[in-house]
């Protein structure tokens, strides 16, 4: 996974940590085809995970701060993602398989790109026209 200027929202803050989050799944995926350890692949997924919860933290301050209008709806996205990613973790702990990781790397990967192309791009915009 790689950061493209198309992904970026505008805000540095918001950009900055886009970027960050998509270093840490790149991490993940190299700790499952280094060796494909069980705990190596949990260990990095608990890692990407804390830092989804203080990025989701950094980014509703934001939208709160210059009165997004769809906060709560994007609050509920993100909070329905952290559900999401503690029932992958939790199928990964109970039945590890290098296929089942696979398709957790690509789900969290698949979402972040599109959660960054359409919801978080409209923060940007929002942030833009009051300027």
């Amino acid at each position: 996974m790689e950061w493209t200027q198309e992904l970026s929202v505008g805000v540095r803050e918001i950009d900055d940590q886009h970027k960050e989050l998509i270093s840490r799944v790149n991490a993940f995926f190299e700790a499952m085809k280094n060796d494909g350890k069980n705990s190596q692949v949990i260990e990095m997924l608990s890692f990407l995970e804390s830092y989804v919860v203080t990025h989701f933290r950094d980014e509703e301050a934001i939208q709160v701060r210059y009165n997004y209008p769809n906060y709560i709806a994007h609050r509920q996205i993100h909070n329905d993602f952290m559900k999401n990613v503690k029932a992958l973790r939790e199928q990964i702990e109970n039945g590890f398989t290098v296929a089942t990781a696979s398709m957790v790397g690509m789900t969290l990967a698949s979402w972040l790109v599109l959660h960054i192309s359409k919801e978080d791009k409209a923060i940007g915009a929002h942030i833009r026209s009051l300027n």
